[in-house]
């Protein structure tokens, strides 16, 4: 039973791990940002998405499981967890 308690405590941790790191990355994504320089007037930008008229792909279930894999597979490489349990997740990933 105590198995089960420590699962369920990792997974907690790994999730709460996860959520400071997207935290992190948004913030270092916000202050990386800087102006696009403006395009030279013989330049028309192409317009992709929404702004072409054409709406943006929504993502699929396969995409954001495949995503908390990933996600999950860094933080254990990180903190150097059990190479078989690495290698599940990569074949998961396949």
């Amino acid at each position: 039973m105590q198995q089960f308690e420590s699962f369920a405590q990792m997974q907690r941790d790994a999730e709460r791990r996860v959520m400071e790191m997207q935290k992190r990355a948004k913030a270092a994504a916000g202050m990386a940002e800087t102006p696009s320089p403006q395009p030279l007037p013989a330049e028309k930008p192409e317009k992709t998405g929404e702004a072409a008229g054409l709406p943006l792909p929504l993502p699929t279930g396969e995409d954001t499981e495949r995503a908390l894999l990933l996600a999950v597979l860094l933080l254990l490489v990180q903190e150097q967890a059990d190479e078989r349990l690495l290698f599940a997740l990569l074949y998961m990933l396949l």
